[in-house]
C-alpha cells in the first residue's frame, strides 16, 4: 500500500495498482459519501463550462461551490436533502479533478475519507485488490502548485488503518505509515505542534529564576490574595459554623505573626551582611591609602 499526494501522485500509481483511493476530506470525498447515502449518482468534474455541458447532456444537477447558499453545492450539508435517484455533477479543483483525470485509466477509483474508511476497506477486500494507492488530494496555491492539507493526511490515515485491519497481507509504505500515525494520535500531533511555540512564548517550562522569578511569584501571590484566613462572607459555602471561622481567623493571625517574625529576621540578617560588607571595603581602602 502506497501513499502519494495530488494529481501527479495519482498518475504515477495508476498503472501500477489495482485501486486508487482519492482522499479530499474538505470536501469532495465527504460530499460524495453524503450524496451516495441519499441514493444519488455522482459525476466528478474539474468544473468550468464543460461541467455545465455535462450536466445538461445527462440531465443532472450541477453542484455549486461551497459558498453557494441555495441548491446543491460542494458543501456536504447542502446534499442532505438530495432526492433519491438524483444525478449530480460535482466539480472540485482537488479531489474531483484527480478522479476525473483517472477516468480512462485501467484502475478502480474510489473516493475515501473519514466517513467511509471502513466501506473503502471492505470494497478493496471484496474485489481482491493486492496493490492499493491512497492519494490525499491536498489543495492548490494560486500558481496551481500542490499545497499540503492536514485534514487529507488524517483522512488518508483513516483509510490506511482500515485497509490494514481488513485486508490481510497489505503492507504499508513509510508514507502510509506516517498517515496512519497522524490519524491514530491527533492529540500527540497537536502537542508536538504547540509545544515549540509555547516554549518560545515562555508559556511552558520552568519558572523564571533569580530576582525576576521572585518578582513574578510575588506578584502572582498578591493577585491571588491570602491563601488562608477569611471570614464567612468571603467563603459562605466552605466556612461552616461560626466556631470554624474563628479557628480560621486565629490561624490567619498566627500565620501573620510568624511571617512578621521571619521578615524581621531576614531584615536583620540583611543589615548585618551590609555592615560586614562596609567594614571590608573600609579595611581595603585603608590598606591602599597607606
Amino acid at each position: 500500500m502506497d501513499l502519494e499526494w495530488g494529481l501527479q501522485g495519482a498518475r504515477r500509481f495508476a498503472e501500477r495498482v489495482d485501486v486508487v483511493v482519492v482522499v479530499d476530506v474538505l470536501s469532495f470525498s465527504t460530499s460524495v459519501t453524503v450524496a451516495c447515502e441519499r441514493g444519488a449518482r455522482v459525476w466528478p468534474h474539474p468544473g468550468g463550462e464543460e461541467a455545465h455541458a455535462l450536466a445538461r447532456s445527462i440531465e443532472a444537477v450541477l453542484a455549486g461551490t461551497r459558498s453557494h447558499t441555495s441548491g446543491p453545492s460542494l458543501s456536504p450539508t447542502s446534499l442532505l436533502d438530495l432526492p433519491e435517484g438524483s444525478r449530480l455533477v460535482l466539480p472540485s479543483p482537488n479531489g474531483s479533478s484527480i478522479t476525473h483525470a483517472l477516468m480512462n485509466a485501467k484502475v478502480a477509483v474510489v473516493a475515501g475519507g473519514l466517513r467511509n474508511a471502513a466501506a473503502v476497506a471492505r470494497y478493496v477486500r471484496d474485489v481482491g485488490a493486492e496493490r492499493v494507492a491512497v492519494v490525499p488530494a491536498g489543495e492548490r496555491w494560486p500558481d496551481h502548485s500542490l499545497r499540503f492539507a492536514y485534514e487529507d493526511l488524517v483522512g488518508a490515515g483513516a483509510v490506511v488503518r482500515r485497509l490494514t485491519e481488513t485486508v490481510p497481507g497489505l503492507f504499508r509504505s513509510p508514507e502510509a505509515e506516517a498517515a496512519a500515525l497522524a490519524f491514530a494520535e491527533p492529540a500527540a500531533a497537536r502537542r508536538h505542534a504547540v509545544r515549540p511555540r509555547a516554549r518560545r512564548a515562555g508559556l511552558r517550562g520552568r519558572r523564571p529564576a533569580g530576582r525576576a522569578g521572585r518578582r513574578v511569584r510575588r506578584r502572582a501571590g498578591a493577585a491571588r490574595g491570602p491563601v488562608r484566613g477569611g471570614g464567612a462572607a468571603e467563603h459562605p459555602l466552605l466556612d461552616g459554623s461560626g466556631q470554624r471561622v474563628e479557628r480560621r481567623d486565629e490561624s490567619a493571625q498566627q500565620v501573620g505573626e510568624r511571617g512578621g517574625v521571619r521578615g524581621a529576621q531576614r531584615r536583620e540578617q540583611a543589615r548585618a551582611r551590609g555592615a560586614a560588607a562596609r567594614r571590608t571595603r573600609r579595611r581595603r581602602c585603608d590598606g591602599r591609602c597607606r
